[in-house]
């Protein structure tokens, strides 16, 4: 953020503190609600995933062995579950863009 990397620099060569540019409240919800909104839709297509390798697992063929697609379905689950892990570290950064610990 602008804040971190002004807080990494330090004060300018005058020792003035830096200027940081303000952050708007408004901009920063609404981009807080569409990432929250993407998250959750995320996860909904991660469940249903999920579902479809349960049933996947639990199925017993004597000729359709699922054993590459559970793999294949297991790999792309697990990336989605980084990927949410990360947008969920996003959504928390912007959550403490709009609401500093030290604005109590």
């Amino acid at each position: 953020t602008v804040q971190a990397v002004c807080d990494r620099q330090g004060p300018t060569s005058n020792g003035a503190p830096r200027n940081v540019k303000k952050v708007d409240p408004v901009q920063t919800r609404k981009r807080f609600s569409e990432k929250a909104a993407q998250i959750g839709k995320d996860i909904h297509k991660t469940a249903d995933k999920l579902a479809k390798l349960t049933k996947l697992a639990k199925s017993k063929s004597l000729f359709d062995d699922p054993a590459a697609e559970i793999a294949e379905l297991s790999y792309v689950i697990t990336q989605d579950v980084q990927r949410l892990n990360q947008d969920l570290e996003d959504l928390g950064a912007i959550h403490r863009l709009e609401n500093p610990p030290n604005s109590q």
